[in-house]
C-alpha cells in the first residue's frame, strides 16, 4: 500500500477499474492485454505504451510471447517505426538497456522510471535511444515487470514524447499500483499465454464454453451452427489438449483450476 498512499482516492479508483475491465476479457490474453494499452494512457496520460508477456526467466535470451502496443501514430517515419517493431518482437525482453535493469532486480512487481535506472548522461549516448527512439520522438518511460507464476513475466511500459513532460511521481506510484493489481490475477483472472485455454483456437473455447456451462453434443451443435459429428471431434481435441478421456475429468480439471477469480 506504500505507492497507493501518494495517490489521490479517484486515482486509485481508476486503477481498479482498468483491472477489472481486464478481468472482463481474462479468458484472452491478447484482448486483455490489448484492452490494457488504453487503460494505462488513461491513467497516466497520453503516451506510446507496450505490453508484453515473455515465457522464462527475464534474463533468458528468448521473443516476447506477445508483444502490443499503440500511441506510434504520427509519430516519426513510419518506415523507423516498423523497422522498431520487427527488431522489438524479435529481441530477448532485455534488449532495452534500462529494461535490463529493471529486469535483473529481485523483486517480484517492480516499476522503475528510465532516471532511476540510467542517468540523462548515459541514456542520450546509447545507439538504442539514438537509433530506435530518438527518430520516433520518443524519450522518458516507465518500466512495469511482474513475474508470472509458473515462469516468466509481464511488462508494461508507457513511453512520453520529447515534447512531453517527463513522467511524474505521482504517475510512477500509479503505476506501482497497477503493476501489484495486475499481478494478483496474472494465472488466475487474467489468463496468461502458458495458460492451455489461451492455445486453444476461438472455436475450440467457444466448445468448452458451451460443455462448462453444461450442454450435452447435440446442444453445442445448435448453439455455435455445427454438426454433431464437428463437435465430437472438437470434444476429443479438447479432450487431448488437457489431458483428460471424459466429460467429468474435464469438469474436475476445472473444479481444480478454476477459469475465474471472483470479484473483490
Amino acid at each position: 500500500m506504500g505507492a497507493s498512499r501518494r495517490l489521490r482516492l479517484s486515482e486509485i479508483r481508476g486503477v481498479f477499474e482498468v483491472v477489472g475491465e481486464c478481468g472482463e476479457l481474462g479468458h484472452d490474453p491478447l484482448s486483455w492485454g490489448r484492452h490494457l494499452l488504453g487503460g494505462v494512457q488513461r491513467l497516466v496520460g497520453d503516451a506510446v505504451v507496450i505490453v508484453g508477456e515473455f515465457p522464462t526467466t527475464p534474463t533468458a535470451a528468448t521473443a516476447f510471447l506477445s508483444l502490443v502496443d499503440t500511441g506510434w501514430t504520427g509519430i516519426g517515419s513510419r518506415a523507423t517505426y516498423e523497422s522498431w517493431s520487427r527488431f522489438v518482437r524479435a529481441a530477448p525482453p532485455n534488449y532495452h538497456p534500462a529494461a535490463s535493469r529493471l529486469l535483473s532486480l529481485p523483486a517480484t512487481s517492480r516499476v522503475r522510471s528510465r532516471r532511476q535506472l540510467l542517468a540523462d548522461r548515459v541514456w542520450y549516448r546509447l545507439p538504442h535511444y539514438n537509433e530506435w527512439l530518438e527518430p520516433q520522438g520518443v524519450d522518458d518511460a516507465l518500466f512495469g515487470f511482474h513475474v508470472i507464476p509458473g515462469g516468466g513475466g509481464l511488462a508494461v511500459s508507457p513511453n512520453r514524447f520529447a515534447s512531453q513532460r517527463p513522467f511524474s511521481a505521482r504517475h510512477l506510484a500509479t503505476m506501482r499500483l497497477l503493476m501489484s493489481e495486475l499481478g494478483r490475477h496474472l494465472g488466475k483472472r487474467l489468463s496468461t499465454h502458458r495458460d492451455p485455454i489461451a492455445r486453444l483456437s476461438p472455436r475450440l473455447r467457444e466448445t468448452l464454453d458451451a460443455l462448462l456451462e453444461g450442454d450435452g453434443e447435440k446442444q453445442v451443435a445448435l448453439r455455435l451452427g455445427i454438426r454433431t459429428s464437428t463437435v465430437r471431434e472438437y470434444v476429443q481435441a479438447i479432450y487431448r489438449h488437457f489431458g483428460v478421456n471424459s466429460r467429468p475429468e474435464l469438469m474436475a480439471y476445472f473444479l481444480r483450476r478454476p477459469r475465474r477469480e471472483p470479484d473483490a
